[in-house]
Protein backbone atom coordinates (compact mmCIF):
# COMPACT_ATOMS: atom_id res chain seq x y z
CA UNK A 1 0.00 0.00 0.00
CA UNK A 2 2.67 2.26 1.35
CA UNK A 3 4.17 1.75 -2.89
CA UNK A 4 0.94 2.08 -4.27
CA UNK A 5 1.18 5.42 -2.36
CA UNK A 6 4.34 6.84 -3.42
CA UNK A 7 3.85 5.59 -6.57
CA UNK A 8 0.51 7.47 -6.97
CA UNK A 9 1.88 10.69 -5.77
CA UNK A 10 4.43 10.82 -8.42
CA UNK A 11 2.22 10.00 -10.85
CA UNK A 12 -0.31 13.29 -9.29
CA UNK A 13 3.12 15.13 -9.30
CA UNK A 14 3.73 14.03 -13.04
CA UNK A 15 0.58 14.48 -14.29
CA UNK A 16 0.20 18.04 -12.64
CA UNK A 17 2.89 19.01 -14.81
CA UNK A 18 2.11 18.09 -17.58
CA UNK A 19 -0.91 19.11 -17.78
CA UNK A 20 0.47 22.29 -16.60
CA UNK A 21 2.01 22.90 -19.64
CA UNK A 22 -1.35 22.61 -21.57
CA UNK A 23 -2.85 24.96 -20.02
CA UNK A 24 -0.50 27.65 -19.81
CA UNK A 25 -2.76 29.48 -22.70
CA UNK A 26 -6.01 29.39 -20.03
CA UNK A 27 -7.19 31.89 -18.00
CA UNK A 28 -5.33 32.52 -14.57
CA UNK A 29 -8.38 31.79 -12.90
CA UNK A 30 -8.76 28.67 -14.90
CA UNK A 31 -5.56 27.42 -14.00
CA UNK A 32 -6.13 28.14 -10.07
CA UNK A 33 -9.28 26.12 -10.57
CA UNK A 34 -7.60 23.04 -12.54
CA UNK A 35 -4.38 23.10 -10.06
CA UNK A 36 -7.70 22.86 -7.15
CA UNK A 37 -9.02 19.80 -8.39
CA UNK A 38 -5.91 18.03 -9.09
CA UNK A 39 -4.94 18.45 -5.38
CA UNK A 40 -7.92 17.10 -4.10
CA UNK A 41 -7.81 14.47 -6.67
CA UNK A 42 -4.61 13.17 -5.19
CA UNK A 43 -6.24 13.49 -1.06
CA UNK A 44 -9.05 11.53 -2.51
CA UNK A 45 -7.21 8.65 -3.70
CA UNK A 46 -4.82 8.50 -1.07
CA UNK A 47 -7.27 8.27 1.69
CA UNK A 48 -9.04 5.32 -0.59
CA UNK A 49 -12.44 7.85 -1.29
CA UNK A 50 -11.98 6.89 -5.30
CA UNK A 51 -10.23 3.55 -6.74
CA UNK A 52 -7.31 3.35 -9.00
CA UNK A 53 -9.54 3.42 -12.14
CA UNK A 54 -11.49 6.24 -11.24
CA UNK A 55 -8.05 8.65 -10.08
CA UNK A 56 -6.52 7.52 -13.49
CA UNK A 57 -9.72 8.25 -15.38
CA UNK A 58 -10.58 11.58 -14.23
CA UNK A 59 -6.54 12.69 -13.94
CA UNK A 60 -6.36 11.66 -18.16
CA UNK A 61 -10.14 13.14 -18.44
CA UNK A 62 -8.32 16.90 -17.24
CA UNK A 63 -7.95 18.73 -20.32
CA UNK A 64 -9.55 22.73 -20.47
CA UNK A 65 -9.48 22.62 -16.50
CA UNK A 66 -12.23 19.31 -16.08
CA UNK A 67 -13.69 16.62 -18.11
CA UNK A 68 -16.93 18.36 -20.08
CA UNK A 69 -19.10 15.30 -18.02
CA UNK A 70 -19.28 12.99 -15.52
CA UNK A 71 -21.78 10.34 -15.47
CA UNK A 72 -23.51 8.43 -12.14
CA UNK A 73 -25.55 5.58 -13.12
CA UNK A 74 -28.16 3.36 -11.64
CA UNK A 75 -27.56 -0.54 -11.73
CA UNK A 76 -31.01 -2.28 -11.08
CA UNK A 77 -33.26 -1.57 -13.83
CA UNK A 78 -31.46 0.58 -15.53
CA UNK A 79 -28.05 -0.93 -17.14
CA UNK A 80 -30.40 -4.58 -16.41
CA UNK A 81 -33.39 -4.74 -17.80
CA UNK A 82 -35.18 -6.19 -14.67
CA UNK A 83 -34.30 -5.46 -11.03
CA UNK A 84 -32.13 -7.94 -9.64
CA UNK A 85 -33.38 -7.53 -6.31
CA UNK A 86 -37.38 -7.59 -7.64
CA UNK A 87 -36.25 -10.88 -9.27
CA UNK A 88 -34.84 -12.73 -6.40
CA UNK A 89 -37.66 -11.34 -4.22
CA UNK A 90 -40.74 -12.42 -6.90
CA UNK A 91 -38.92 -16.07 -6.78
CA UNK A 92 -37.41 -16.46 -3.02
CA UNK A 93 -39.13 -13.68 -1.01
CA UNK A 94 -42.11 -12.75 1.02
CA UNK A 95 -44.51 -12.04 -1.87
CA UNK A 96 -45.80 -8.83 0.02
CA UNK A 97 -42.92 -7.28 -0.56
CA UNK A 98 -44.03 -5.01 -3.32
CA UNK A 99 -46.43 -3.23 -0.87
CA UNK A 100 -43.25 -2.01 1.27
CA UNK A 101 -41.89 -0.04 -2.34
CA UNK A 102 -45.42 1.48 -2.58
CA UNK A 103 -45.29 2.44 1.05
CA UNK A 104 -41.66 4.12 0.53
CA UNK A 105 -43.20 6.34 -3.27
CA UNK A 106 -45.96 7.29 -0.88
CA UNK A 107 -43.53 8.56 1.50
CA UNK A 108 -44.89 6.12 4.59
CA UNK A 109 -41.58 4.71 5.23
CA UNK A 110 -37.99 4.82 4.34
CA UNK A 111 -36.45 2.98 1.43
CA UNK A 112 -34.01 1.24 4.15
CA UNK A 113 -36.78 0.44 6.46
CA UNK A 114 -38.19 -1.31 3.52
CA UNK A 115 -34.98 -3.01 2.24
CA UNK A 116 -33.95 -4.46 5.60
CA UNK A 117 -37.22 -6.43 5.83
CA UNK A 118 -37.62 -7.62 2.09
CA UNK A 119 -33.90 -9.10 2.48
CA UNK A 120 -34.62 -10.44 5.45
CA UNK A 121 -37.22 -12.95 4.13
CA UNK A 122 -35.04 -13.97 1.18
CA UNK A 123 -34.31 -17.81 1.13
CA UNK A 124 -31.82 -18.00 -1.18
CA UNK A 125 -27.80 -18.49 -0.10
CA UNK A 126 -25.86 -15.54 -1.09
CA UNK A 127 -23.24 -17.40 -4.16
CA UNK A 128 -26.41 -18.81 -5.82
CA UNK A 129 -27.81 -15.76 -6.33
CA UNK A 130 -24.63 -14.72 -7.57
CA UNK A 131 -25.01 -17.21 -10.19
CA UNK A 132 -28.81 -17.02 -11.06
CA UNK A 133 -28.73 -13.07 -11.71
CA UNK A 134 -25.82 -13.40 -14.32
CA UNK A 135 -27.32 -15.98 -16.44
CA UNK A 136 -31.08 -14.70 -16.20
CA UNK A 137 -30.70 -11.21 -16.18
CA UNK A 138 -30.70 -8.90 -19.72
CA UNK A 139 -28.07 -6.15 -19.98
CA UNK A 140 -30.21 -3.04 -21.11
CA UNK A 141 -29.75 -2.51 -24.83
CA UNK A 142 -27.07 0.06 -25.87
CA UNK A 143 -24.95 -0.47 -22.38
CA UNK A 144 -22.07 -1.71 -23.56
CA UNK A 145 -21.85 0.91 -26.79
CA UNK A 146 -22.30 3.54 -23.69
CA UNK A 147 -19.62 2.80 -21.73
CA UNK A 148 -16.96 2.08 -24.56
CA UNK A 149 -17.73 5.51 -25.72
CA UNK A 150 -17.50 6.75 -22.11
CA UNK A 151 -13.81 4.91 -21.98
CA UNK A 152 -12.52 6.23 -25.46
CA UNK A 153 -13.62 9.61 -24.16
CA UNK A 154 -11.88 9.73 -20.66
CA UNK A 155 -15.71 10.31 -19.31
CA UNK A 156 -15.39 9.37 -15.95
CA UNK A 157 -18.58 6.60 -15.24
CA UNK A 158 -19.87 5.65 -11.32
CA UNK A 159 -22.37 3.33 -10.37
CA UNK A 160 -24.54 4.27 -7.71
CA UNK A 161 -26.94 1.48 -6.54
CA UNK A 162 -29.18 0.26 -3.75
CA UNK A 163 -28.27 -3.37 -4.58
CA UNK A 164 -25.45 -4.94 -3.26
CA UNK A 165 -21.68 -4.39 -4.95
CA UNK A 166 -20.92 -8.05 -4.90
CA UNK A 167 -24.02 -8.57 -7.13
CA UNK A 168 -23.38 -5.95 -9.45
CA UNK A 169 -19.78 -6.78 -9.65
CA UNK A 170 -20.37 -10.01 -10.48
CA UNK A 171 -22.83 -9.05 -12.90
CA UNK A 172 -20.71 -6.54 -14.55
CA UNK A 173 -17.43 -9.38 -14.62
CA UNK A 174 -19.02 -11.47 -17.40
CA UNK A 175 -19.48 -8.35 -19.84
CA UNK A 176 -15.54 -7.39 -19.09
CA UNK A 177 -17.08 -4.30 -17.65
CA UNK A 178 -14.27 -2.80 -15.01
CA UNK A 179 -16.92 0.55 -13.64
CA UNK A 180 -16.75 2.18 -10.12
CA UNK A 181 -19.10 0.85 -7.59
CA UNK A 182 -20.82 2.33 -4.90
CA UNK A 183 -23.32 0.56 -3.24
CA UNK A 184 -24.70 -1.78 -0.01
CA UNK A 185 -22.79 -4.73 0.89
CA UNK A 186 -23.67 -8.04 2.21
CA UNK A 187 -22.26 -9.05 5.33
CA UNK A 188 -23.76 -12.20 6.00
CA UNK A 189 -27.12 -13.45 6.82
CA UNK A 190 -30.12 -12.45 9.17
CA UNK A 191 -30.35 -14.82 12.67
CA UNK A 192 -33.82 -16.16 10.46
CA UNK A 193 -31.58 -16.67 7.64
CA UNK A 194 -32.39 -13.72 5.03
CA UNK A 195 -29.45 -10.94 3.87
CA UNK A 196 -28.17 -8.66 5.49
CA UNK A 197 -27.59 -4.99 4.61
CA UNK A 198 -23.92 -2.91 4.96
CA UNK A 199 -24.56 0.34 4.28
CA UNK A 200 -21.84 2.05 3.27
CA UNK A 201 -20.38 4.75 6.15
CA UNK A 202 -20.67 8.27 4.02
CA UNK A 203 -24.05 9.68 4.30
CA UNK A 204 -25.77 12.85 4.16
CA UNK A 205 -27.10 13.58 7.91
CA UNK A 206 -30.65 13.61 6.39
CA UNK A 207 -30.48 10.67 4.28
CA UNK A 208 -33.35 7.90 4.43
CA UNK A 209 -31.81 5.71 1.84
CA UNK A 210 -29.67 2.57 2.57
CA UNK A 211 -27.06 3.71 0.62
CA UNK A 212 -26.66 7.63 -0.17
CA UNK A 213 -26.05 8.54 -3.30
CA UNK A 214 -25.99 11.92 -3.21
CA UNK A 215 -22.17 11.36 -1.29
CA UNK A 216 -21.57 10.91 -5.04
CA UNK A 217 -22.23 14.13 -5.90
CA UNK A 218 -19.10 15.96 -4.66
CA UNK A 219 -16.92 13.84 -6.20
CA UNK A 220 -18.82 14.34 -9.39
CA UNK A 221 -19.07 18.20 -9.34
CA UNK A 222 -14.79 17.94 -8.43
CA UNK A 223 -14.16 15.66 -11.60
CA UNK A 224 -16.30 17.43 -14.38
CA UNK A 225 -18.30 20.60 -15.36
CA UNK A 226 -21.58 19.10 -15.75
CA UNK A 227 -23.22 15.63 -14.07
CA UNK A 228 -25.59 13.20 -15.51
CA UNK A 229 -27.82 11.15 -13.72
CA UNK A 230 -28.77 7.79 -15.71
CA UNK A 231 -31.23 5.74 -13.18
CA UNK A 232 -35.02 4.47 -12.97
CA UNK A 233 -36.22 4.23 -9.36
CA UNK A 234 -37.36 6.14 -6.39
CA UNK A 235 -33.84 5.34 -4.80
CA UNK A 236 -32.64 7.38 -7.59
CA UNK A 237 -34.95 10.91 -6.88
CA UNK A 238 -32.45 12.55 -4.44
CA UNK A 239 -29.39 12.40 -6.54
CA UNK A 240 -30.69 12.80 -10.30
CA UNK A 241 -32.92 16.00 -9.09
CA UNK A 242 -29.32 17.56 -7.75
CA UNK A 243 -27.82 17.04 -11.56
CA UNK A 244 -27.60 18.96 -14.46
CA UNK A 245 -28.73 16.32 -16.80
CA UNK A 246 -31.42 13.65 -15.97
CA UNK A 247 -31.73 10.60 -18.03
CA UNK A 248 -35.22 8.25 -16.23
CA UNK A 249 -36.63 5.19 -17.03
CA UNK A 250 -39.99 5.57 -19.31
CA UNK A 251 -42.96 4.26 -16.82
CA UNK A 252 -40.63 4.04 -14.27
CA UNK A 253 -40.81 5.31 -10.28
CA UNK A 254 -38.11 8.50 -11.57
CA UNK A 255 -39.80 9.39 -14.10
CA UNK A 256 -43.31 9.44 -11.95
CA UNK A 257 -41.46 11.62 -9.04
CA UNK A 258 -39.64 14.03 -11.48
CA UNK A 259 -43.21 14.92 -12.97
CA UNK A 260 -44.86 14.97 -10.02
CA UNK A 261 -42.14 17.86 -8.62
CA UNK A 262 -41.79 19.32 -12.55
CA UNK A 263 -38.13 18.77 -13.10
CA UNK A 264 -36.89 18.31 -16.13
CA UNK A 265 -36.14 14.26 -17.20
CA UNK A 266 -35.46 12.77 -20.99
CA UNK A 267 -37.37 9.54 -20.80
CA UNK A 268 -35.16 6.65 -22.44
CA UNK A 269 -36.17 2.94 -22.96
CA UNK A 270 -32.25 1.88 -24.41
CA UNK A 271 -28.77 3.07 -23.70
CA UNK A 272 -28.90 3.60 -28.16
CA UNK A 273 -30.94 6.89 -26.87
CA UNK A 274 -28.85 7.96 -24.33
CA UNK A 275 -25.73 7.95 -26.78
CA UNK A 276 -27.07 9.53 -29.55
CA UNK A 277 -28.60 12.15 -27.51
CA UNK A 278 -24.98 12.75 -25.55
CA UNK A 279 -23.18 13.02 -28.71
CA UNK A 280 -25.30 15.30 -30.28
CA UNK A 281 -25.45 17.60 -26.95
CA UNK A 282 -21.92 17.30 -26.31
CA UNK A 283 -21.09 17.79 -30.50
CA UNK A 284 -19.19 14.43 -31.29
Amino acid sequence: MKRLQENSSKLLSKGGRTLEAQLHREEDNDFALFSQRVETLGRKFLSGEICVREYEAILSGMKNVMTPVVYLLDFDGTITTVDTLCFLLDKYGDPRWREFDHRVERGEATERESLVWQMDTLRIPFPDAIEEITHSIRLRDGVLEFFSWCADNNFPVRIVSGGYEELIQAYLQQWHLEVAVYANRFPGYTTSGGWQVESPPQRLQDCRYSCCKCVSLDWARETAKKTVYIGDGITDYCVASKCDHIYSLKDGALSRMLARDEIPTRHFVSFDEILQNEKQRLEF
